[in-house]
This record gives C-alpha cells, sequence and structure tokens, in this order.
C-alpha cells in the first residue's frame, strides 16, 4: 500500500500525525530481511517520519546480516537468527 501513496502524502500524514498525538514511535519485526528487490520495503519510511522507531530484522545469513548492519541506517539492526516455533534443530532450505 505505501507504494500507491506518494512521498508528500506520507510526510504529510507523518506531520498531522506528531501534531495531534504524543511522541508515536513504532517497533517492527522484519522476518526474513534480505532485500529481494534490491530496495528496502517502504515501511523503512516509518524510520524518518517517526523518529526513535526501530526495525528488528531477522535473516539467517551470518554474512549477510554483518554486511547489512554495516550500512544500516539509524534504528535498525539485523540479527542473523531463524525463529521458528520452538528452539530445535532441523533441516534448513
Amino acid at each position: 500500500m505505501l507504494n500507491s501513496v506518494s512521498r508528500e502524502n506520507l510526510d504529510a500524514l507523518g506531520q498531522l500525525i506528531t501534531e495531534v498525538a504524543p511522541p508515536v514511535t513504532f517497533r517492527i519485526m522484519e522476518i526474513g530481511a534480505a532485500q529481494i528487490t534490491g530496495q528496502p520495503e517502504p515501511f523503512y519510511q516509518l524510520l524518518e517520519l517517526f523518529p526513535g522507531s526501530e526495525i528488528i530484522a531477522f535473516e539467517v545469513d551470518d554474512r549477510m546480516c554483518d554486511g547489512l548492519n554495516a550500512q544500516a541506517q539509524t534504528g535498525v539492526r539485523y540479527y542473523p537468527v531463524a525463529l521458528g516455533e520452538r528452539e530445535e534443530t532441523c533441516p534448513f532450505y
């Protein structure tokens, strides 16, 4: 949905929210943080609109997380962890 909203409209909405509400922040968990298109997901714009928000991202590849963390903007942290229903060792494809 954010792809179909203009940046100006999104900025105006963020400004309106911050004017009428106490400081609003978001904590977003991104499961499977590898960028398929080479572009970050549109929800990363929330970090600019709502300072203090954060994205906690998970990607199983250690090296990829190291690279992503080296280039991450403020508020984003990548963790090399696979998430599942329980703690166990199982085949991963």
